[in-house]
Order: C-alpha cells, then sequence, then structure tokens
C-alpha cells in the first residue's frame, strides 16, 4: 500500500521494543485467503512478524452441513518474503478428518507506489485426502495484485494449479479468478469488502461465486472476521458462512541483532 511508510515504521519500532510479542494496530487492513474473503490482498507478513490464524467455516450444499476449520502459522522471514503452513480440517458429509495440509511461500517484488500497484507472488503445494491411494498433491502458483484509492482498496487475484490423483469423485478448478474491493472504517478499526470469484468447472463451465465480509481490530493483538460466500449455481457449493480470529506477534530471540 502507497501509505506504507507509517506503518511500516510503527512496526518496526514494536517488533524492536517488544519482547514477547507485537502486533500493528492496523492488522485488521491485511485481507488473507478466506480470513474472511478467498481474494487476499499483495501486502505480505512483516518482516520478523508470525500471524497465527484460527479461520472456520460452515457451508450448506445439497441439503447436507459441513464444518471446516484451517489453522495457519505464516512468518515474515525476510524483506518481501513469508513462509507458512495450513492444516485443512473437515467435519460433516460422513466423512471427517483431517483433509489436507498445505506449504506455501510469498514474494512482493513490487510495493505499491503512486504509479504502481504492489505485486506479489505465491507458491503452494498441497497434499489433500483423494479418491487416489495416498490421497493427491496438488501445485498452485498464485498473482496478486492490489491497488489503493484512499481508503479503499482494489484487488485481483489469479490461481493455476495443477494435481496428481485428481478424479471423478475430487473436482478441482484448474484456475480460478477473483476480484475484490474493500473500505477501511478507520475510527473503529474495521474494514469491509466485497468480491466477485470465476473458477474452472466441470464439463468446461464457469462456476461463479460472490462473498461479502469484514474485519475488525478486536484487541492491539487480535482481529475478528465474519464472511458470507454465495454459489450462484444451484447445488454447486452452495452458502458458506467464515468466521474466525488472528493474532499477530514477534520473538524477540529470531530477530537480528538479539542477545541469545
Amino acid at each position: 500500500m502507497f501509505v506504507a511508510p507509517r506503518r511500516w515504521g510503527t512496526l518496526s519500532l514494536l517488533l524492536a521494543t517488544t519482547g514477547g510479542a507485537a502486533s500493528a494496530q492496523i492488522d485488521y487492513r491485511n485481507l488473507d485467503h478466506a480470513r474472511p474473503l478467498l481474494v487476499a490482498d499483495a501486502v505480505l507478513a512483516e518482516r520478523y512478524a508470525f500471524e497465527v490464524s484460527l479461520p472456520f467455516a460452515y457451508r450448506r450444499a445439497d441439503a447436507a452441513d459441513f464444518v471446516f476449520a484451517s489453522p495457519e502459522l505464516q512468518y515474515g522471514i525476510g524483506r518481501n518474503l513469508a513462509v507458512g503452513a495450513e492444516l485443512e480440517l473437515e467435519a460433516g458429509g460422513g466423512d471427517s478428518g483431517i483433509h489436507g495440509a498445505r506449504l506455501f511461500a510469498a514474494f512482493n517484488p513490487l510495493r505499491e507506489t503512486l504509479s504502481a500497484p504492489a505485486i506479489s507472488i505465491q507458491a503452494e503445494l498441497s497434499r489433500l485426502r483423494g479418491p487416489s491411494e495416498g490421497g493427491v498433491t496438488l501445485g498452485a502458483i498464485e498473482g496478486l495484485a492490489t491497488r489503493s484509492f484512499g481508503r479503499s482498496r482494489l484487488h485481483a487475484n489469479l490461481l493455476l494449479q495443477a494435481g496428481t490423483g485428481v478424479g471423478d469423485d475430487l473436482e478441482l478448478p484448474r484456475w480460478r479468478l477473483g476480484v475484490a474491493l474493500d473500505r477501511t472504517l478507520i475510527r473503529s478499526s474495521t474494514l469491509v469488502g466485497v468480491e466477485l470469484l470465476a473458477a474452472d468447472a466441470p464439463a468446461g463451465s464457469v462456476a461463479w461465486l460472490v462473498g461479502l465480509g469484514v474485519r475488525r481490530q478486536v484487541s492491539p493483538t487480535l482481529v475478528a472476521h465474519l464472511g458470507l460466500h454465495q454459489a450462484l449455481e444451484a447445488g454447486e457449493g452452495g452458502t458458506t458462512v467464515r468466521f474466525g480470529l488472528s493474532h499477530v506477534f514477534a520473538i524477540r530471540a529470531l530477530m537480528p541483532g538479539a542477545v541469545r
């Protein structure tokens, strides 16, 4: 974001002076994937900062109920570089347990300026339960862009993925394109956003999804999110409600120059 100088200066001071934990007051502006929108911004986790997220989702589709949890840990390992891991848990539909795991790394080669948007590139490797013996291995690459207009931001994401072991029992989109618009309500430390997504679907068709969500700073170290998604084709994904919490902190011993 072009408004980043104050943001990064504030966070750097917090990280440098706080021993156990630190957080930026503007963490509610970090629009992470599925927290609550599926479209994410191109801003990575701050350098030397950890972000732990515990998102949940409830989905109603084809007269069945599903509950998901996706605990995630992300770390700003270097300047404009972040890595993370996520575990996917599922209950409902007669099949419960660990659905899969995901590793990812993201690089931010271009921060937002007056003349250009912020750009990030993310690589992912996932292992999912699937119809084939041993499950499904999935690789993905995603491009993310963010452009600010005052307190509003426009985001675009393009995801390309492919996997082995994908069959009729586990249909995964080969591509997904999403755009989102969010608005910052500074006085209440709140972010609201809407999105539209299109994804590859069986038989060469396109699946459409709309969503809206809100993120709110509950405390200096805690952010809550709530979102709603609706598939535009009956029976194709149904309605999903997303909610959860995110916490940002730092560990002094992992920072440069720390006394050990």
